[in-house]
């Protein structure tokens, strides 16, 4: 059932316009900003009558949200008070669920889901970086959005090290069929729990269904426990051994045996992701490389519009440019995480006529033909690193921080150096701003034993 009962209602400096969904503790709304026209999600506890180990938890959610700033996560806007019913004000995701994608597809190909879960685990990664586990990774909490970014969402019953213990007596928290058999037989998880729930879904990204079900909750709980799965394999037949064998290693029973951390993950991709772009660069007849769109792309980006926002489009690498859109792609640190519980005003009033409303921003254009100013930089742990760049016209190596000019669309494998370290491999595609910035972070170099 639709819930409208607080459509209009003013939150902040928010009104909400539109029910998006329900889940286990409330409500989600699409709003806009009053005095910007800006848009955002929020998510209200409605169920707040319901005990004070429901609250508690909704706040555990805003202040590990309030915390995190990455490209692949919504912003935390704002924490409010509507009518005693505690809110989240978050960046609005447009476009579809990963699991609503798989549903209406059937299966994803092999370079599509490939760059989809190269940024999930990007952002997983992330947050195990600030001490922080998401205990509930499935493809219903991912967003793709109409510009093809990829969102994790919901930190419900994600887990900090100031988080309270929420868990109930004899219970686990999570979703069944992509819970661990340490989850199901403890209910405890850490950062290789949520590495066995990205198995899940890189699983059911290539096959269009998850590895374990079962008729009854008894029989998916002693599937799960023994490690007991279909090879994907024997579902689709074009699944690469190099991805099977990253889902085994996911799904492994034993959680000494899984990848101990997403850089491990994150490597096994990164050399799968450079082999796939080697063998996507067709040879013309000059034998200079020239780049050809996968078909699986083909099929799945014509719903973006020619003039959607730009965006930086990285195939199967790392971003970590800012959420928000802007000329400048630069990350800028969120205030302070803690939390003040703000009462605001809560009234229904008629919707501004459309002549009041802010202008619409015009669609943004390519940026001029003599070229985007594009900076590859490293993080100060890594110090100068020597990065070769592979594009159409040669190869060529130089040293960070550095700053060239390459047309919108362009396509560039970037190669990374440093003694000591693993190279990093990514491909990336120019986006259309007027300057972009690509930085290359310690956790994609792993350390040479």
């Amino acid at each position: 059932m639709v819930a409208t009962n607080l459509i209009n209602t003013i939150i902040g400096d928010f009104r909400l316009i539109d029910f998006l969904g329900a889940g286990g503790m409330g409500e989600v709304y699409r709003a806009v900003n009053l005095k910007t026209g800006q848009v955002a999600a929020v998510k209200v506890l409605t169920k707040v009558s319901e005990g004070a180990n429901l609250l508690e938890r909704f706040f555990n959610e805003a202040r590990i949200h309030a915390s995190l700033l990455h490209p692949n996560i919504p912003r935390f806007y704002a924490f409010h008070d509507c009518n005693g019913m505690p809110c989240i004000v978050m960046e609005y995701v447009d476009g579809n669920t990963l699991a609503e994608t798989i549903t209406a597809r059937g299966r994803l190909g092999l370079s599509e889901a490939s760059y989809l879960f190269q940024a999930i685990v990007e952002a997983v990664g992330y947050i195990h970086s600030q001490g922080i586990i998401h205990r509930d990774l499935k493809a219903s909490n991912v967003k793709i959005s109409s510009t093809g970014q990829v969102k994790l969402l919901d930190f419900g019953i994600a887990k900090g090290s100031l988080s309270p213990d929420l868990t109930q007596t004899n219970g686990v928290v999570g979703t069944l069929q992509y819970l661990s058999p340490e989850q199901l037989n403890t209910g405890v998880a850490d950062v290789r729990s949520d590495i066995w729930e990205l198995g899940i879904i890189l699983y059911e990204m290539f096959t269009g269904q998850v590895p374990f079900e079962a008729t009854t909750i008894g029989k998916l709980s002693n599937s799960i426990s023994k490690g007991e799965y279909i090879a994907p394999t024997r579902l689709n037949q074009l699944v690469p051994r190099e991805v099977e064998n990253i889902i085994a290693r996911c799904l492994k029973k034993k959680p000494q045996d899984r990848y101990q951390s997403t850089s491990d993950l994150l490597h096994d991709l990164s050399r799968l992701a450079a082999t796939v772009a080697v063998h996507e660069f067709a040879q013309v007849e000059d034998e200079k490389p020239r780049w050809q769109m996968p078909q699986s792309l083909k099929t799945y980006w014509p719903t973006i519009s020619i003039g959607a926002t730009s965006l930086l489009f990285i195939l199967f690498g790392f971003s970590y440019f800012a959420a928000a859109p802007a000329t400048k792609v630069e990350v800028q640190p969120l205030p302070s995480p803690t939390i003040q519980l703000q009462a605001s005003k809560t009234q229904t009033e008629p919707l501004p006529s459309p002549s009041s409303s802010p202008a619409p921003s015009p669609s943004p254009q390519l940026a001029e033909i003599e070229g985007v100013t594009t900076r590859i930089v490293a993080d100060d742990t890594l110090g100068q690193l020597s990065v070769s760049l592979q594009t159409a016209a040669g190869e060529r190596t130089e040293s960070t921080p550095l700053e060239f000019k390459a047309k919108p669309g362009d396509k560039i494998i970037i190669t990374a150096h440093k003694e000591g370290r693993e190279d990093y491999v990514v491909p990336l595609q120019i986006g259309t701003q007027s300057l972009m910035e690509f930085r290359i972070n310690s956790w994609q170099m792993k350390k040479k034993n």
